[in-house]
């Protein structure tokens, strides 16, 4: 129970350390940036306009409700000699034509994410504070589901037990899905999402096989293994199809 009790407390400590924030830096060219648009219609398009020659369509994902819109610096042929700061965006679709200017920040650090919103037809730096909340807030709660019904069917049923995996998760899978969500404006996610899995699943096997005494440690082995795995394809569907 000593040891049982010193892990939790281990946990929680090194946990914010875990969060860290990651730091941005600027090197020698100007970068490109990410606009995030709710509820776009299907044809809308979105492009920059750096003076009155050079117009570049901006590249398109759409994942459910929302629309990444992509530029990418190495896109502009005068790329040496563009002035940002007077750079437009333009907005056109069937029923939606419109062009505004872009934030002054707009190009001042490599993932610059900015937010158009088609009502007042502005667009703003980063993106609404609430959003990434929630959409942490499903993930970890659909992986504790994938993983708890894994953790069930394996036989568990002490309280003790099921401490440890709901305070396991809670911390691990919290800390995956905080850094997946700063991840919005890196086309390489799901890579990312995959090497903070194979991490997870190394730290989630200490108290596994360690702290959990309902079943002999390689039940404990293979159910942290293949819980991990079913919430891992369940992760990728959820970067594939839906918001980050």
């Amino acid at each position: 129970m000593r040891k049982y009790k010193l892990f939790m407390a281990v946990l929680i400590l090194i946990f914010p350390l875990l969060n860290a924030l990651p730091i941005q830096a600027n090197s020698a060219e100007p970068p490109g940036l990410l606009i995030v648009v709710e509820n776009a219609p299907e044809d809308m398009r979105l492009a920059i306009q750096f003076d009155e020659q050079e117009i570049i369509e901006l590249r398109v994902e759409r994942k459910a409700w929302e629309t990444y819109y992509r530029y990418y610096y190495h896109l502009s042929e005068a790329r040496y000699d563009v002035d940002f700061t007077k750079a437009k965006l333009i907005v056109s679709s069937a029923n939606i034509n419109f062009s505004c200017d872009l934030p002054a920040a707009a190009f001042e650090t490599y993932n610059n994410l900015l937010q158009l919103n088609l009502k007042t037809q502005t667009v703003e730096m980063g993106i609404s504070p609430y959003r990434a909340p929630l959409l942490v807030s499903m993930r970890v709660s659909l992986t504790l589901v994938i993983e708890g019904i894994v953790f069930f069917l394996f036989g568990y049923r002490q309280k003790k037990s099921w401490q440890i995996f709901l305070i396991t998760n809670l911390l691990t899978q919290g800390f995956v899905n905080i850094m997946l969500s700063k991840s919005i404006a890196n086309s390489y996610a799901i890579i990312i999402y995959f090497v903070l899995e194979m991490l997870v699943v190394l730290f989630e096997l200490i108290p596994y096989t360690a702290f959990i005494d309902e079943h002999k440690k390689i039940r404990n082995f293979f159910t942290c293994l293949i819980a991990n795995a079913a919430s891992l394809v369940l992760g990728a569907w959820i970067i594939t199809h839906l918001p980050i």
